[in-house]
């Protein structure tokens, strides 16, 4: 566990179907990793133009809290 709690606690503060503020923080082969609030990280589709570092939009799509995975889609 960290200084913000186990990745459950934190994910609490998110929901699917919602939109959230991230910023784009790697590119990897399956996708862009989104950084969100509570120190979250998330998957995302590759979508072109996107830079690191960007001011991004994303949609959660799904919240995995077993395997402690978020997935979201790239909206603005």
């Amino acid at each position: 566990k960290d200084a913000l709690g186990g990745f459950a606690e934190r994910v609490k503060a998110l929901k699917e179907g919602e939109v959230e503020d991230g910023i784009v923080r790697s590119r990897t082969k399956t996708g862009l990793l989104v950084e969100l609030k509570n120190n979250l990280v998330a998957m995302a589709d590759h979508v072109s133009g996107i830079e690191y570092g960007q001011k991004v939009l994303v949609y959660i799509k799904k919240i995995n809290i077993e395997k402690e995975k978020i997935k979201v889609e790239i909206i603005g």
